[in-house]
Formats: C-alpha cells, sequence, structure tokens
C-alpha cells in the first residue's frame, strides 16, 4: 500500500535454472513496465528474459524468450497489452502479452539499445547508445527514423557521448540525454534536436 508504505508482496529470486522453482528472476532485473490498465507488469533481466506478472498478485503469469543478449528496457503501449523489449543484443521485440505471444523483432541499431518508451500510437522510440542515434519506430509501415548525434551534429564522433535515455513527451516530441551531461529536446518531424 503507497499511503501506509507497507510492502504488499515480494517474489523472491533464485538461483539461474531456479526461475520454475522461486518464480522470480535468476539474474539482476534490469527494467520493468506496467500497463496502462494496471494489469500486467513486465520485468526483463540480464540472463535474457522477459517475465509478465498479475500486477494485483504478483502471479507470474509468463516467460517470454527470444532476446540473445540482455533485456535493458520495457514499455508497453499505452491503451493495449502489447510490450515492446529492447535489448543488448541491438534489436527490439513486439509481444502481445494478452495473448502471450511474440509478434516481431525490428531492427536497426549498431549498439547495445539502452532506451525504450511509447505512448498510445504504433511506435515507439529506442536510444542506441554508443551508436549515437535515436529511432522512432514504425512498426504498421515496417519502418523507422533515424535521429542523429545529441547536441545536432549528424552522428557522434568515435569517442564522442553515448545516447542512453529517452523519452517521449507526446506524439511529436522526444527528450534524450547522453553521457556527456547533456539532454536534447527533438521533434519527430525533424531529424536534429
Amino acid at each position: 500500500e503507497v499511503e501506509s508504505g507497507k510492502r504488499l508482496c515480494v517474489v523472491p529470486g533464485g538461483k539461474k535454472g531456479t526461475e520454475e522453482r522461486h518464480m522470480g528472476h535468476a539474474s539482476h532485473v534490469l527494467c520493468m513496465a506496467i500497463s496502462s490498465d494496471g494489469k500486467y507488469l513486465a520485468t526483463g533481466d540480464r540472463n535474457k528474459l522477459i517475465m509478465t506478472w498479475d500486477a494485483a498478485t504478483c502471479k507470474r503469469l509468463h516467460i517470454f524468450t527470444g532476446h540473445r543478449d540482455a533485456v535493458s528496457a520495457l514499455s508497453f503501449r499505452k491503451g493495449t497489452h502489447q510490450l515492446y523489449s529492447a535489448s543488448h543484443d541491438r534489436c527490439v521485440k513486439v509481444w502481445n502479452v494478452a495473448e502471450n505471444a511474440y509478434v516481431e523483432t525490428l531492427y536497426g541499431h549498431q549498439d547495445v539499445i539502452t532506451g525504450l518508451d511509447s505512448l498510445s500510437r504504433e511506435c515507439c522510440v529506442t536510444a542506441g547508445g554508443r551508436d549515437g542515434t535515436v529511432r522512432l519506430w514504425k512498426i504498421p509501415e515496417e519502418s523507422q527514423l533515424v535521429f542523429c548525434g545529441q547536441g545536432g551534429e549528424v552522428g557522434l564522433q568515435a569517442g564522442g557521448g553515448s545516447i542512453d535515455c529517452i523519452q517521449l513527451i507526446n506524439e511529436e516530441h522526444m527528450v534524450s540525454g547522453a553521457d556527456d551531461g547533456s539532454v536534447a529536446l527533438w521533434g519527430l518531424t525533424k531529424k536534429k534536436p
């Protein structure tokens, strides 16, 4: 309960290979997301697993597999049970949590994906860390827009910064943060901050 500060439930983790007995992750939980209706919680870990949970009871519902490296970011599309997952394997996967189903994989980043966000449109944005790009993925069109460089430069120089986090403000604007301390506001119709 938030007001009283009481913990309602805890799902203990365990050692690798014990996920079935302990019900929780056997490795570091790196990210989580909750569906906009509050029904589902999704968690991603260093062992490449995504677990979905009933948010009210903390009962594990499903384990999604398919990433080849750590799951670094998760986001539910608002108003749906569609889940986007990003990974150090440089891809984004789309899942239907209500049906425990894999939908598709999106490729394009040249380095680990460090951030991910989505709103209600069928698209998501990702930050590609050291590849110096932010990508807007348009799912129905099977296309992506690539935004280069945190400081307005086209592409970051070798040894330059890493774009590490991304957040959509609304359907037209996003903001990104980099390891050099800069924050950039982007228009989704422009390719520079």
